[in-house]
C-alpha cells in the first residue's frame, strides 16, 4: 500500500512506514511515487536520450522534456515516469515502484549529454509550495541518544536504508 495521504508521505522514513488507514487519504495517485523531475537538462537533450538514459532503472511509460510552446525551445527540464510492471513478484507493486525511483536517486550524479542533471522525486505542483517538499537533505536528526549508543550502532541500524 503506498502513502494515501500527505501527511502519511511526510512523516515515512522508510518503505516499511506507509498509510494504513490513519487517515481519510487525499487523492494522491501511484504515478506521483513512478515519476521524477529531471532538472539542468542541455538545450539539446532530446525525449529519446532522457529515455536511453533512465530506462535502465526500469521500463518508461512516460518520458518529455518540456519545451517552449511557442518557440519548441528545451525549457531545461523534463519528466520520467516509471511503469507499474515489474519482474519481482515477490516484492509488493508499491515498493518495487519506490525501488525503481530509488535506486535512479542513488545512482547520481547523472550526466546526460554531457551535462550534469538534478534529478528528484516529482512533487505535484499544489504540494511543492510547501517546504519539506524541495527537500533533498541525507541527514537525519536523531535526538535521544545515550551516551552508550556508538556512531557504529547508528552506522549498522541505517544502513539497511
Amino acid at each position: 500500500m503506498y502513502p494515501s495521504c500527505a501527511s502519511c508521505l511526510e512523516t515515512s522514513v522508510s518503505l516499511l512506514y506507509y498509510c494504513v488507514g490513519c487517515c481519510e487519504g487525499d487523492g494522491l495517485e501511484p504515478e506521483q511515487f513512478r515519476k521524477m523531475f529531471i532538472g539542468g537538462l542541455s538545450a539539446t537533450t532530446t525525449d529519446e536520450a532522457l529515455k536511453e538514459f533512465y530506462s535502465q532503472w526500469g521500463e518508461l511509460v512516460d518520458c518529455i522534456v518540456m519545451r517552449d510552446p511557442a518557440t519548441k525551445r528545451s525549457r531545461g527540464f523534463g519528466f520520467v515516469s516509471f511503469s507499474k510492471q515489474s519482474e519481482a513478484s515477490f516484492l509488493t507493486l508499491e515498493i518495487q515502484i519506490f525501488l525503481q525511483v530509488d535506486a535512479a536517486m542513488a545512482a547520481r550524479p547523472h550526466v546526460i549529454d554531457g551535462k550534469t542533471v538534478d534529478p528528484k522525486r516529482a512533487v505535484p505542483r499544489d504540494q511543492s509550495a510547501r517546504s519539506e517538499a524541495n527537500v533533498s537533505s541525507k541527514r537525519l536528526y536523531v535526538s535521544g541518544v545515550r551516551e552508550e549508543h556508538t556512531e557504529q550502532m547508528f552506522e549498522d541500524y541505517f544502513s539497511q536504508f
